[in-house]
């Protein structure tokens, strides 16, 4: 006897078709899903999942979850929230960091529930990754505008104060020098007064960085004012540091304040100094980049971890023992008040390349 097409499905029918409508819902959701067995292995994954990831199917089922993390990530869910979560059968918000395919980082906040058999053993379980990279990134934006708004207020204050005291030093030594007739005497008043210069440097830094100091523009040419830092600062490099300049920029010029200049290229050329620990090569170069220029200044020193880099230019962030965090912060701000920006480059024991780059027109 034939059967008929329009007859209600078997039981065993019912049962195949709502599997099918769940797997098809379970991979077409918008949402990141998925599942892992006993051993931790992908047995499935949502399309939106494999999207944001860059994988195929075929290229991640099988595979174990915490291959998809970062070394950090997958240690804190081998050691921390795996033995819980099998435990308890349940985790939520926990944030990870999965890595694309192409490398990218996307961070992520999990939350997964256990299926477990009659016999209360685990089977499986399904995990929906909520994607927080944007929201991360914009909230970290914005946490670090609001440090760098507080650092420039409080920056500004502290210079115009320190300003007023060291003006007063100054008329006191200066003072002191013309009645004093006593050599000794003239020459410690002349080492307070090139520390009142000292001072009145970072007092610029640090109305520089907290944008109340806005140089005068004018026509510099770019190979003599570098040929001018570099003889400065010739007599700052021990003997075991070989520095060059390499210059490829004839005649061409900027419109920037060139005292401020000045102080940008000293502040690069001290940093790759004190980079360069025992013996290495600093270089001071300048070539031309289409309608703008570029001046730079590399060292062979310790370099900079990624997580050093991202934080190089902020205000008073230095990993010096004795530094202000203010040269590279003062440098970045000098560059682009004159509409250029800075460019670094550097690796841990790889050196580092600082550029700054000027529009010619």
């Amino acid at each position: 006897m034939t059967s008929n097409l329009f007859e209600d499905p078997s039981p065993s029918d019912e049962h195949r078709l709502a599997e099918r409508h769940y797997r098809e819902l379970y991979e077409k959701t918008p949402v990141m899903l998925h599942s892992i067995d006993a051993e931790g292995r992908l047995v499935s994954v949502s399309e939106a999942w494999l999207k944001r990831l860059g994988y195929a199917r075929n290229e991640v089922l099988g595979r174990k979850s915490v291959e998809f993390l970062t070394p950090q990530s997958a240690s804190y869910a081998r050691d921390v929230v795996l033995p819980a979560y099998y435990e308890t059968g349940r985790c939520v918000d926990v944030p990870y960091q999965f890595v694309a395919k192409c490398g990218d980082i996307v961070e992520v906040l999990l939350s997964a529930e256990t299926e477990r058999d009659s016999s209360g053993k685990f089977v499986r379980s399904m995990s929906a990754l909520i994607d927080v990279t944007e929201k991360n990134r914009l909230a970290s934006s914005l946490d670090r505008a609001k440090r760098l708004e507080m650092i420039g207020q409080l920056g500004g204050g502290i210079a115009h104060d320190l300003n007023n005291i060291l003006l007063v030093i100054q008329a006191e030594c200066t003072f002191a020098k013309e009645a004093s007739t006593n050599a000794a005497v003239r020459e410690d008043l002349d080492a307070a007064l090139a520390a009142v210069k000292s001072g009145e440097r970072l007092v610029r830094q640090l109305l520089t960085v907290a944008g109340r100091h806005v140089g005068v523009p004018e026509r510099v040419e770019v190979e003599p004012a570098l040929l001018a830092a570099a003889r400065h600062f010739k007599h700052l490099v021990p003997p075991s540091v070989e520095f060059d300049t390499e210059l490829h920029a004839p005649r061409v010029a900027i419109q920037i304040d060139p005292g401020q200049l000045e102080q940008a290229l000293l502040n690069l050329l001290l940093n790759a100094r004190d980079a360069v620990t025992d013996s290495g090569r600093v270089v001071l170069s300048a070539r031309k980049q289409g309608d703008a220029v570029v001046l730079s200044v590399s060292d062979t020193g310790v370099g900079m971890t990624a997580a050093v880099l991202q934080r190089a230019s902020e205000p008073l962030f230095t990993t010096k023992a004795h530094g202000t965090g203010l040269g590279l912060a003062t440098t970045k701000r000098i560059v682009e008040q004159a509409g250029g920006h800075l460019a670094i480059q550097s690796g841990e024991a790889k050196g580092t390349t600082v550029e700054m780059i000027y529009p010619t027109k």
